[in-house]
C-alpha cells in the first residue's frame, strides 16, 4: 500500500485511542513506575505526541478566527469539566464541614490551573497548555515569516525548559513547549514528511535524538519535569513522528479490536474530560476496600471500572449529540 494511502481524517485515531488506554492505565498506577525503562519510552512521547497531532491539523487562518476556534474546542470543555468537578467537589466538602480542603485542592489549583498530585484538575492540564499552545500558533503564524516561526518555535520551547522547575500558574511552560511541538505537527504536514520517503540516515538521527532523550533527559509535562528542556523536546518530537509513522501502518489493519480502540481515539477529547471528572470525584475508596490499591489487582479493577464509566457516559454524549443534531436540521 502506498504512503499517500494512509493520510487521511482519521488517521491518527488508532494513535490517539492507544494513548487514552495508556494513560488510564497509568493513572490506576498508585506506585511509582517512572524509573522503569518501559515508561520512560511512553513519557517521552505520550503527551508529545498529543501535541503534534494536534499540530498536524492547524493551518493558517486570521488570527481572531483561529483564536476564537481555540476557545470553542479547547477552553470551552476545559472550564465545563472544572465547574462540574469544583461544583461536586464543594457539595461533597459542605457536607464534611470542610471547605478549607475544597478551596486548596480544588478551587485554587483550578484558578491557577496548576497540575501535580495534589490538585484535582486531572488530565485537564493538557487541555489548557494545549489551548495556551494553539493561542501562540496563530498569533505566530499570522505576524512572522518561515524563518521566524521557527526561531519562536525554539525560543519557546527553550523557555519551556528553563521554567518549567519554577511551576509558573495557568500551564505556561507546558503551553510554551506545547507550542515547540504543535508547530513540529504544523511543519510535518506543511512539508509532507509523512507522505515523502526520508533516507535511512534521518530515521537513525532520529531514534539516536529519541533514544538519548530518554535516557538522560526525562519529559512529564504534568509533574513539571522536562530535564534538558529544548533537548528534550527535541527527543519527543523525533519520537513522536516515528510513533506516529508505525501507527499509520498499523492503521491499515482491520480488526474488531482495532476498531474500539479507533473509537476511542475518534472521542479522545470527551474521554479525557469524562476521565478527569471521574478521577476528581468518584470515591475510588470504596474499590480499595476489597483489592488492595497497590498492586496490579487493585490497578486492573480499577482500569476496567474506569473504562465502564467512560464507555457509558461516551455512549450517553453521542446520543445526546445525535438528538441535538436531529432537531437542528428538523428545525431548518
Amino acid at each position: 500500500m502506498e504512503q499517500k494511502n494512509l493520510i487521511s481524517l482519521t488517521m491518527f485515531d488508532l494513535l490517539k485511542g492507544t494513548l487514552m488506554l495508556v494513560v488510564v492505565l497509568r493513572h490506576s498506577i498508585i506506585w511509582d513506575v517512572n524509573g522503569q525503562l518501559v515508561w520512560r519510552i511512553l513519557y517521552s512521547v505520550m503527551m508529545p505526541v498529543c501535541f503534534v497531532t494536534s499540530g498536524y491539523w492547524l493551518k493558517k487562518r486570521k488570527c481572531k478566527a483561529g483564536l476564537e476556534s481555540s476557545v470553542k474546542f479547547l477552553l470551552k470543555p476545559f472550564l465545563i469539566v472544572m465547574l462540574i468537578i469544583n461544583g461536586v467537589g464543594a457539595v461533597h466538602r459542605l457536607l464534611l464541614h470542610n471547605i478549607h480542603e475544597w478551596l486548596e485542592v480544588f478551587l485554587i489549583p483550578t484558578l491557577c490551573v496548576k497540575s501535580g498530585e495534589q490538585t484535582r484538575i486531572g488530565a485537564m492540564w493538557f487541555v489548557f497548555a494545549l489551548f495556551l499552545s494553539w493561542c501562540l500558533f496563530y498569533i505566530v503564524i499570522n505576524r512572522w515569516e518561515r524563518k521566524l516561526q521557527m526561531a519562536a518555535a525554539l525560543l519557546c520551547g527553550g523557555v519551556c525548559g528553563v521554567t518549567m522547575p519554577w511551576q509558573l500558574p495557568f500551564q505556561i511552560s507546558q503551553g510554551l513547549g506545547g507550542f515547540f511541538l504543535v508547530y513540529g505537527g504544523y511543519t510535518i504536514k506543511k512539508e509532507k514528511l509523512l507522505e515523502k520517503k526520508l533516507p535511512f540516515w534521518c530515521y537513525l538521527a532520529m531514534v539516536l535524538l529519541w533514544s538519548l532523550s530518554i535516557w538522560y533527559g526525562s519529559m512529564d509535562f504534568a509533574m513539571y519535569d522536562i530535564r534538558y528542556g529544548l533537548f528534550s523536546l527535541a527527543g519527543s518530537l523525533c519520537g513522536s513522528f516515528l510513533v506516529i509513522k508505525v501507527f499509520l501502518y498499523l492503521n491499515c489493519l482491520e480488526n474488531r479490536v482495532f476498531d474500539m480502540v479507533r473509537w476511542m481515539g475518534r472521542y479522545s477529547m470527551w474521554i479525557l474530560c469524562i476521565h478527569s471528572v471521574e478521577w476528581a470525584v468518584v470515591p475510588w475508596s470504596v474499590l480499595f476496600a476489597f483489592v488492595p490499591q497497590e498492586t496490579w489487582v487493585g490497578a486492573g479493577a480499577q482500569f476496567v471500572l474506569r473504562w465502564i464509566f467512560i464507555g457509558c457516559a461516551c455512549q450517553c454524549l453521542v446520543i445526546w449529540q445525535n438528538y441535538r443534531s436531529r432537531s437542528a436540521r428538523a428545525g431548518h
